[in-house]
């Protein structure tokens, strides 16, 4: 099993931060990256969904998980391509401005 380098914690930057009683929640703004969350989230099961690479990739966990079988690997590089075309479409066809 490989083991994962943990990031940084951020505990002790904890006293620098302001206590949350002084935000102003009129004065929040939601993250765009949050924004078409739902949206994205939609776009990119569906895409991902009619991909016979990606049910491949479904299947080999599920082997992995219920049979112990071998690990798959995360087929990153074809997910991410999928992942910018969605940005894409979703820059053309909802908000020119949006970003990840």
């Amino acid at each position: 099993m490989q083991s994962r380098e943990q990031p940084p914690s951020l505990l002790p930057l904890l006293p620098l931060l302001p206590p949350l009683s002084a935000l102003d929640p009129r004065k929040l703004k939601l993250l765009r990256s949050e924004q078409y969350a739902e949206l994205k989230n939609t776009l990119m099961m569906t895409t991902l969904m009619a991909s016979e690479w990606y049910l491949r990739y479904r299947e080999e966990l599920r082997v992995h998980r219920e049979e112990k079988g071998a690990v798959p690997e995360y087929p990153s590089d074809s997910v991410e391509r999928v992942e910018s075309l969605v940005d894409q479409l979703i820059r053309v066809s909802v908000d020119a401005e949006y970003s990840r």
